[in-house]
């Protein structure tokens, strides 16, 4: 039987919407969220402003130079800041039930706060508890909250899933510190500034419930001692960065804690350590054990650093990687005649090495670079004068290296 079908009769197949595939608005909301959410970070030091107009004039040749240099203007790397204007993802929670949903589990990935209001009404409590439905942050940042306490802190923990927090960031916040809650094995940066309530049974907790720490800042908390750094050194050891500068107390940071991460802790690039009574024995530590990867050594502020670590283990190249290196105040150090050599080798393979110091290691640093040169050039001469003055008959050059070998031992006999 035929059977007559009218095209008219047949129904529209519907196409789905591109705002009706969650992959699809998975992908445009992380976009999203990449090109307009600014999380607040520090300004990335590329050197440290001058002490002085006149340690300014001597770094920098000139006044004008000097004058920005004071100013600032040298000094950091301009990072984009948190605006204040209505945030892309706001607008997409609006757009319908797919893109709400989604939008949120992405706000939740990283939160991050700068004021105290803000704070206290995201931890108020809810007439709903759907509100934090979703919310499981990788990312969670507080950024100078001088007066939050420590319970209304905690709260948040009580509130959010926080099982797949890598990154926990309270930056000057002296009244606060991270409990059990927020630690956790997933954690791999750990940014604790300024505070006073983290001390060495806080930090133990930090050593034995989160072992895959990369990242630890613990810079001017001034309670921790040299038992919570050791117990850090013993369990954590996947460190590639590690702050412990500080502006007073340093007596309480010393070799003890320092060697023992060091000697746990091979992938360190980054280490500070201003301001604490550490010696020449924490540096060979960290030559040895750290050497092929270390890249910035902060040292300012360190009474008991001498001419038997930096000066000797830059001599012997054990520091291939070094391209930044803080001495402000280390009155102890003298010869620094192997740290320009250093600079220089390492300029002639296209790296620039930035050597912070004060004013008077930079005049003790410039001298000596002025006796290097002198002396190069005197040999230059000289040589150019044998040459020219000699016999017609080429040396050879074996001949040549032994010859200029026998002078410089004849002068350092008279010298």
């Amino acid at each position: 039987m035929d059977v007559d079908i009218q095209i008219s009769q047949l129904e529209p197949i519907s196409q789905p919407s591109i705002f009706e595939i969650p992959e699809l608005v998975h992908k445009i909301i992380v976009y999203a969220d990449a090109q307009n959410t600014i999380i607040p970070r520090e300004k990335t030091p590329v050197c440290r402003k001058p002490l002085s107009f006149q340690h300014a004039l001597l770094v920098h040749g000139n006044e004008e130079a000097a004058k920005l240099a004071m100013e600032g203007a040298f000094s950091t790397l301009q990072e984009p800041q948190p605006s204040n204007r209505l945030n892309v993802l706001h607008t997409c929670l609006l757009v319908n039930k797919l893109f709400h949903h989604i939008t949120k589990e992405i706000l939740g990935e990283r939160l991050f706060f700068t004021e105290e209001r803000t704070l206290a009404k995201f931890i108020a409590p809810k007439s709903s508890q759907q509100f934090y439905d979703g919310m499981s942050p990788k990312t969670l940042v507080l950024s100078k909250m001088l007066f939050l306490r420590q319970p209304h802190f905690n709260s948040i923990a009580a509130n959010i899933d926080l099982s797949r927090l890598e990154w926990l960031e309270l930056y000057m916040c002296p009244k606060i510190a991270p409990t059990r809650s927020f630690l956790l094995p997933t954690l791999k940066t750990l940014i604790v500034t300024g505070s006073k309530a983290l001390e060495d049974t806080k930090l133990a907790a930090v050593a034995s419930t989160c072992p895959n720490l990369e990242i630890l800042d613990i810079r001017a908390c001034e309670n921790v001692t040299d038992h919570g750094v050791y117990m850090v050194g013993q369990k954590c050891k996947k460190l590639k960065a590690l702050n412990l500068g500080r502006k007073r107390r340093g007596h309480l940071i010393t070799d003890h804690s320092v060697c023992a991460v060091a000697l746990n802790n091979p992938n360190l690039t980054t280490v500070g350590v201003a301001g604490c009574y550490i010696t020449d024995r924490s540096l060979w530590q960290l030559t040895l054990s750290c050497g092929k990867r270390l890249e910035r050594l902060s040292l300012n502020n360190c009474p008991y650093i001498s001419d038997q670590s930096i000066p000797v283990i830059l001599h012997h190249n054990l520091l291939k990687r070094l391209t930044v290196l803080e001495i402000r105040f280390n009155t102890r150090i003298t010869n620094f005649e192997p740290i320009i050599a250093y600079k220089r080798r390492q300029a002639a393979r296209g790296l620039n090495v930035l050597v912070e110091t004060c004013e008077e290691l930079f005049v003790r640093m410039k001298e000596q670079e002025k006796h290097m040169d002198r002396l190069i050039l005197e040999r230059v001469v000289q040589d150019i004068s044998e040459w020219a003055n000699g016999k017609d008959d080429d040396l050879a050059h074996a001949d040549l290296l032994l010859a200029r070998s026998g002078r410089e031992r004849r002068t350092i006999s008279i010298s």
